[in-house]
């Protein structure tokens, strides 16, 4: 065999082998873009192309479109959300304190929350709900008595802020 021969084979059969190796590595990107997985406590919000779906993926494995969808997890674990609250008494005296509120996200309204509100809900849901239900209930009450009854100012916070809050799909776990 001449040489030309020879260096023409080999050039061939390593230009197959790219080319092999390519479509290989290709394959595996598409493969690996097209799985997503949920993980425990969670949901995932599916975006197509920036577009929200209004359905959430439980936890586990999942297909997606690869590159045209995204999976956004959202925690539906319990939160602590602590917020420092100024209000003022029935009978003019200034209340602080601090009010921690146990919470999550209900599993079915994962997707609204995020296409509606984002990821920023404590900030733009729950900070100013409990400031006005910190307000709104220590205006009916003296200094003393919301020392006094301290269980049933917060029964009555906890309350409001339930009623405030559940339209958006969260849940209110303790208030203390």
């Amino acid at each position: 065999m001449s040489k030309e021969k020879v260096i023409d084979i080999s050039t061939r059969k390593t230009g197959k082998i790219v080319g092999i190796c390519a479509a290989a590595v290709a394959a595996i990107i598409v493969v690996v873009s097209s799985v997503s997985i949920v993980p425990a406590g969670c949901t995932g919000v599916v975006t197509t192309f920036g577009k929200v779906s209004d359905t959430a993926l439980n936890e586990g494995l999942h297909l997606k479109v690869p590159f045209a969808q995204r999976v956004t997890t959202v925690s539906n674990k319990i939160q602590v959300y602590q917020a420092d609250a100024d209000a003022v008494s029935k009978d003019l005296q200034t209340v602080n304190s601090t009010i921690a509120v146990n919470f999550r996200i209900k599993s079915a309204s994962s997707a609204s929350i995020f296409k509606n509100i984002g990821s920023d809900y404590e900030n733009v849901i729950l900070m100013p709900t409990v400031h006005e239900c910190m307000k709104s209930v220590c205006a009916k009450y003296t200094a003393e008595q919301l020392i006094t009854d301290r269980a049933q100012v917060g029964e009555e916070i906890k309350a409001q802020l339930v009623s405030k809050v559940d339209e958006y799909g969260i849940e209110i776990c303790l208030l203390y």
